[in-house]
């Protein structure tokens, strides 16, 4: 029996002619039919029409298999980017604290009761014979940070006006660190370090008043939450200072301090001497 495709006939048994063609196996479900050579491209034209290639198709699925996985190493990668870039700009932030005179001036007075401290070269014509290194009072440092401060005052003491614009410099960096927060230019974990001085502010309630005053309570009470409230190495740090009422959910607020007159206290020094 002949079936016939394009015209031409396709034996399922040999004829007997057959000798004159030369005879071609394809890979069909039909395998078994005899296809003469020059009728070889019609039929696979056909075949190819009709029926999928699965050759093709794996193809397909591979190609779009790579695809996912270039895809998802790129995102990798712009990740990971991003995050070091974070960390870059945190590392720099850092750096300013422990290189700059100021600011580790400033982190001293908070973190010492006493002791000779080396004062920042930039200051030194503030003070008599531009000494190198001041005796550290944390009456006078407190003094210093009054927000009622006159400008007078500043002549008892050349050390007021030091220990002012040394923790001016040191809460606008804090600010600057917290509008990064903000910004989400890095994260919390790139700072941790700051945790460590904003708790240190909560136990210094000599600060709270001058951080209020001077438009710094702001920007401080966003680091309070990012590092006090939410999760943190320092969430749970407490100082031996006594905590004050004034603290509201750990929030800097105003505070009421009560401070010796500087009079007295040079009285008191006189009578030492």
């Amino acid at each position: 029996m002949a079936a016939t495709i394009s015209g031409s006939s396709f034996l399922r048994t040999k004829p007997a002619n057959a000798k004159k063609f030369r005879r071609t196996k394809i890979t069909h479900p039909c395998e078994h039919w005899i296809v003469p050579m020059r009728y070889r491209a019609s039929l696979f034209a056909i075949l190819e029409g009709t029926m999928p290639s699965d050759a093709a198709t794996a193809i397909a699925y591979v190609g779009a298999f790579v695809g996912l996985i270039g895809g998802g190493v790129a995102l990798f990668n712009s990740r990971m980017a991003v995050t070091w870039k974070r960390a870059e700009l945190a590392n720099s932030y850092l750096k300013d604290l422990n290189s700059s005179p100021e600011l580790t001036f400033a982190g001293r007075c908070l973190d010492w009761n006493g002791g000779k401290l080396v004062v920042p070269e930039s200051l030194r014509p503030l003070l008599p014979d531009g000494e190198k290194t001041i005796q550290h009072d944390k009456l006078i440092f407190a003094h210093a940070l009054r927000p009622d401060l006159q400008i007078g005052e500043m002549d008892d003491d050349p050390r007021i006006q030091v220990y002012r614009i040394t923790m001016d410099s040191f809460l606008s960096w804090l600010s600057l660190v917290a509008s990064g927060l903000n910004r989400n230019l890095f994260a919390v974990a790139d700072m941790e370090e700051v945790g460590y001085w904003i708790v240190k502010l909560q136990s210094e309630p000599i600060t709270h008043n001058f951080i209020c005053a001077y438009g710094y309570q702001e920007n401080i009470n966003k680091l309070v939450v990012l590092f006090r409230q939410k999760r943190s190495p320092y969430q749970y740090w407490l100082f031996s200072a006594p905590r004050t009422s004034d603290l509201v959910d750990d929030l800097i607020v105003p505070v009421q301090v009560r401070l010796p007159s500087q009079r007295s206290m040079r009285e008191a020094t006189t009578e030492k001497s």
